[in-house]
């Protein structure tokens, strides 16, 4: 059983930052969120480079001329049913009609091409693959999640407390002041919370986005984040995630590895998504992550601790299977989960030193098109009622 101490730590009055500690962990935040775009653009582009090798085989199968006259058509048939549904006698046509007419005329022009057709479909399948397999959840995830129904024996193993500590304002745990590897209870009204809810441009690249930021120091934490296909491009792929936090001052009683656990509530956690294969030939995927986070004023680039609350990839195979529009749930609205994270690989938290902690939600999106329309939407909320920090045993 680990050790049973603990801290409680009341919240009013707020602890006051330093002007010049404050600056400093800000840019320390900011140096981790440049890395972490950094990471996002190599793997936008490692992904351009698999789509452009998989169309560059394609190539070389049919021939520069027959690959050439067949994008050219998968190109007109696009204007010509965009210009179908112009007023006034667009809005009397089909939509569905005409587009499965289009395609129909593009997988015919595919099956005169014979065995290169073919060739092509299976070129095609092995760029889905290697897709598949670069946009797998990262290995970035150190923590583990817990929903409360059902894991009070996970959480009375952690902490050594009863669970209803963790959603009981009012439940004063026992704490050893002579114990350095106490742990410390945080809980709302926090000192501070910040967001940073701007795209990173290079990394939207043929989709329109949209948001909306949700945070505040009694701990309600998310974001509401949708990206919309451009529809003049063939080919898309953005890579956006959106954090915001509650930052607590934390002082070390000893020098050793941070130890932390989020107690939260589940406010929301939705997502929308619907990916439209318009002439066969094509490939889309998204993937939409709920994550919560911890990191320091202490610790440079992306090192951090992220926990994965709840992730679905959605994905077409091509070959003109659409993915329809689907709205659901993952987590139960209401209920209350829990996350256990110990750093490992990220630098010691020093004795007496006081260190900015900053504890949070991070709304993620991945979306790739190739000759595909893509609609996705995000909305994500989480009710942070409580913060537990020691130095691990």
């Amino acid at each position: 059983m680990l050790n049973k101490s603990l801290a409680s730590r009341r919240t009013s009055p707020a602890p006051i930052f330093a002007t010049e500690v404050s600056a400093f962990a800000d840019r320390a935040v900011a140096r981790q969120e440049e890395r972490r775009r950094e990471a996002e653009a190599t793997l936008a582009r490692k992904a351009s480079r698999i789509v452009e090798e998989g169309h560059r085989q394609a190539q070389e199968a049919m021939g520069t001329t027959r690959y050439a006259e067949l994008r050219a058509k998968i190109h007109s048939e696009r204007l010509a049913l965009r210009a179908l549904g112009q007023p006034p006698a667009g809005l009397k046509r089909d939509y569905e009609k005409d587009r499965r007419a289009a395609r129909r005329r593009i997988e015919a022009h595919l099956r005169g091409l014979g065995a290169r057709g073919r060739r092509v479909e299976k070129i095609q399948q092995d760029t889905n693959a290697g897709l598949r397999k670069l946009l797998a959840p990262d290995s970035r995830r150190t923590g583990k999640a817990y929903s409360l129904a059902g894991n009070g024996d996970v959480w009375r193993h952690v902490t050594g407390l009863s669970t209803d500590v963790m959603i009981n304002p009012e439940l004063a745990p026992p704490e050893d002041r002579r114990d350095p590897h106490r742990w410390f209870r945080y809980r709302p009204s926090y000192p501070r919370f910040r967001a940073n809810i701007s795209p990173h441009p290079d990394l939207l690249n043929g989709f329109n986005p949209r948001a909306h930021d949700f945070a505040n120091v009694a701990g309600w934490l998310g974001s509401d984040l949708a990206l919309e296909e451009d529809s003049d491009r063939e080919k898309a792929n953005a890579s956006w995630y959106h954090r915001n936090g509650v930052v607590i001052s934390f002082t070390p009683r000893i020098t050793g590895r941070l130890e932390a656990v989020i107690g939260a509530r589940c406010v929301w956690d939705t997502r929308k998504v619907s990916i439209t294969d318009e002439f066969g030939l094509s490939y889309g995927y998204v993937r939409q992550d709920n994550s919560l986070f911890v990191t320091t004023s202490k610790w440079v680039g992306i090192q951090e601790l992220v926990t994965l609350m709840s992730t679905e990839p959605t994905e077409s195979e091509g070959h003109g299977d659409d993915v329809p529009p689907k709205n659901f749930e993952k987590l139960n609205q209401g209920e209350h989960y829990f996350v256990h994270m110990v750093s490992e690989k990220e630098p010691p938290l020093p004795q007496g030193e006081p260190v900015q902690i900053t504890v949070g939600c991070e709304n993620y999106i991945y979306a790739f098109s190739d000759d595909m329309k893509v609609s996705c939407q995000s909305f994500f909320l989480w009710d942070v009622h409580s913060v537990w920090l020691r130095i691990h045993p």
